[in-house]
């Protein structure tokens, strides 16, 4: 299909794998990751990965991931285009994505919690394991057993909004091969460390994090006759946890680029799940999830090449065991076997191509108090 040339269709995919030590230790995958299924209008566009905390108390944190997704595509992929006719951004959408939003996360969040606390109560059997201390923590506030971070990119017609909760990264590369972090850093998140949909319990009420959680989100919304990334990787803290350091997770951004445009995307995406199990075997052992929106090539779109003054990766020292580096990604195409060859796509994995051309029909998004435009 011909696509207008003012606008590149986006293809998205992702997997999510079950970490090494989780598989050792007969653990479930905490991590969760949402797509949207196929649907006739190609806008808002949603994307959304989460991470269970995984806690010895928080021992329904994969559920809390799952809610997490399952209520961030609801409430993102409901606000329909909230700007300007030239794509600038109102006062209203500003406070629309970044307060509006988070509540609204934050609130079908807090009743997936107490609708599955309902039919499922805490047995004594839940608890066993528990210390005192931990007990009366969950007793005090119960969403802190299904602790989950959150991830998730909005792109509609005119702008990109990126969403997060704790740990975890959200990258950008642009056409000529920047990757960049679109969200400012927390320098709360360190260690194990991180923020979270059940926020921080305080005193005895109930639901004191619900609150609290509101205002941990970090947003940052972009018109995108502004800004628009080539690549936008959005991945739990598993797989940069698998890299030497900050620097080697961030290269992946361009292998990518460069994999997409020799091999295509469909060959990316069958090789997503083996690459991040390889991520975890050899690296943080955590369970990985990875979501990747690429903006297709036009003829005006630039090849992407490694900048000549990126440092060449140290050598490793010898008798050591490196974590996973983006310059040995393993093998994709014909080593890799030939996705043609498949006849359904790994479990876990979805892809999916945007026609910008299609028109865009969404419902407006309900609000209340919001500033005036």
């Amino acid at each position: 299909m011909t696509q207008p040339s003012s606008e590149s269709p986006w293809l998205y995919a992702g997997a999510s794998v079950r970490g090494h030590s989780h598989k050792l230790a007969a653990l479930l995958n905490q991590d969760a990751i949402q797509l949207p299924a196929q649907a006739e209008h190609p806008y808002p566009l949603v994307l959304a990965v989460a991470d269970g905390h995984g806690s010895r108390k928080c021992f329904r944190s994969h559920k809390g991931a799952a809610f997490a997704t399952e209520i961030a595509m609801q409430v993102l992929g409901g606000i329909g285009d909230p700007t300007r006719e030239n794509g600038e951004l109102t006062p209203q959408t500003v406070w629309l994505l970044e307060t509006d939003v988070p509540r609204r996360i934050c609130r079908g969040w807090n009743e997936k919690v107490d609708e599955d606390l309902k039919f499922h109560p805490f047995a004594e059997d839940d608890k066993r394991h528990l210390t005192d201390i931990e007990r009366k923590s969950i007793d005090d506030h119960p969403a802190t057993a299904y602790g989950a971070t959150l991830l998730a990119v909005l792109i509609t017609r005119k702008l990109i909004a990126y969403v997060q909760i704790g740990d975890g990264e959200i990258l950008t590369v642009s056409d000529s091969g920047e990757v960049s972090s679109p969200l400012p850093a927390d320098d709360r998140l360190f260690a194990n460390e991180t923020t979270s949909l059940a926020g921080s319990p305080k005193g005895s009420s109930k639901r004191p994090g619900s609150a609290t959680a509101a205002t941990d989100f970090r947003i940052r919304c972009i018109p995108r006759k502004l800004e628009e990334p080539r690549l936008i990787l959005i991945t739990t803290d598993g797989y940069p946890n698998s890299f030497n350091s900050q620097n080697d997770f961030l290269k992946v951004g361009g292998d990518l680029i460069r994999l997409i445009d020799d091999e295509g995307f469909d060959t990316v995406q069958y090789s997503l799940p083996g690459w991040l199990e390889q991520a975890s075997a050899e690296g943080s052992g955590d369970d990985v999830t990875l979501g990747l929106i690429y903006r297709a090539k036009t003829p005006e779109t630039p090849s992407y090449e490694s900048p000549s003054t990126q440092p060449e990766p140290a050598e490793p020292e010898p008798n050591t065991t490196d974590k996973t580096s983006s310059a040995s990604l393993p093998p994709v195409g014909d080593e890799a076997g030939d996705p043609q060859d498949m006849a359904e796509p790994p479990l876990n994995t979805a892809v999916r191509q945007e026609d910008p051309a299609e028109p865009e029909k969404a419902e407006p998004f309900p609000s209340s108090g919001a500033p005036d435009a």
